[in-house]
């Protein structure tokens, strides 16, 4: 951490950080986990942290940062990563990420960081035939957040979900909560990522799962906030108009 901060972040070098191993690694057991970049690099002076979540955005990213005055750390799981969807392929604006899901009259919205945006989308997509909607943004962003951009966006929710594939303390959750509190957003907040001690030897997926981030995990949490009290769907409320 010395090099980065004396060498390279407080010179405000040009310099690009690839962090292969982020989030949750399998089989490498507690002492190889990637939870804890984001905390210790987001307070660095002039450091930007992307979170690419396909190939297509790792490349996006990549010619983000050489494009850079400054430091930039790019983030990647050890992992495979879903095919690219619409979404990937938006220009990327700095300090924004990009709806990956985007349904009328939906009130809860998943801020998702890197790869978990597709399983989010999957998620939406399910709850979506079941008429519970649910908006999925892919971040794009771990820190250098467009403050107004996000207040706006996120004040036409009732409920966010972060979820993130890192430390809960000192992550992106924590910024963003941070970015509404400090606008005075109403808006119910919901962290979802890691705790600060690792877990012990267990594969990717598990991991995921244990923090709450699998698939099946993160379908309870939005059907729990989401579903219309009375099991009356949103759909069926809907004028016929706005169903899809």
């Amino acid at each position: 951490m010395d090099q980065v901060i004396h060498d390279v972040a407080l010179p405000n070098l040009p310099v690009v950080l690839a962090i292969d191993r982020s989030g949750a690694v399998g089989e490498d057991g507690e002492t190889h986990q990637g939870f804890f970049d984001i905390p210790l690099l987001k307070a660095l002076p002039n450091m930007t942290i992307l979170a690419p979540s396909s190939a297509r955005e790792m490349e996006s990213c990549l010619r983000l940062a050489l494009g850079r005055s400054g430091p930039t750390a790019i983030r990647y799981p050890k992992a495979r990563i879903p095919c690219e969807e619409e979404f990937d392929a938006a220009p990327f604006e700095w300090g924004r990420g990009v709806y990956a899901r985007r349904r009328s009259l939906a009130k809860v919205l998943v801020c998702a960081l890197g790869p978990l945006s597709h399983g989010a989308t999957k998620v939406s997509d399910e709850l979506a035939e079941k008429g519970i909607l649910v908006d999925v943004y892919s971040l794009r962003f771990a820190n250098s957040l467009d403050e107004e951009y996000l207040r706006d966006l996120c004040s036409k929710y009732t409920e966010i979900v972060v979820i993130e594939d890192g430390a809960i303390s000192g992550g992106v959750g924590e910024s963003i909560s941070a970015v509404l509190q400090r606008h005075a957003v109403e808006v119910r907040t919901r962290l979802i990522g890691f705790d600060s001690m690792p877990a012990p030897q267990a594969s990717r997926e598990e991991l995921l799962k244990e923090a709450g981030l699998g698939e099946a995990e993160l379908m309870k949490v939005l059907v729990k906030i989401a579903a219309p009290a009375g099991g009356t769907s949103v759909y069926d409320k809907a004028p016929l108009a706005a169903r899809w």
